[in-house]
């Protein structure tokens, strides 16, 4: 039973130090200063946006932190709408032609 329970210790410490090591040798400084250079930009052109936070980094994991990043900095939720949503679809919640037809109407103002 001690075997075991170290076994299980050992497996687990060597799993979370092998998660820390995976990115002490990317540095995330250039990923970060491209979102802040990018701060507030349009997403009238997705494509543009997602150019101008990738086209200077070499990985994908920086390329994935600048587009994270900004995604969290700068797109936020909108509680009230999504209240309003909640409430359309409890009321269709029996009415599957019902919930249909509203939510391919509400897709095409929601965007």
């Amino acid at each position: 039973m001690k075997n075991m329970i170290l076994l299980v210790f050992i497996f687990l410490f060597n799993s979370a130090i092998a998660q820390i090591s995976d990115f002490e040798t990317i540095d995330f400084t250039i990923a970060d200063n491209v979102v802040m250079l990018n701060k507030g930009a349009s997403l009238s052109n997705l494509p543009v946006l997602a150019y101008k936070l990738t086209n200077k980094l070499p990985t994908k994991i920086e390329k994935f932190r600048a587009i994270y990043t900004w995604v969290c900095n700068n797109i936020e939720g909108d509680h009230y709408q999504h209240e309003k949503v909640n409430k359309k679809r409890n009321k269709f919640k029996n009415d599957s032609i019902g919930i249909l037809k509203w939510n391919n109407k509400y897709k095409k103002n929601s965007a």
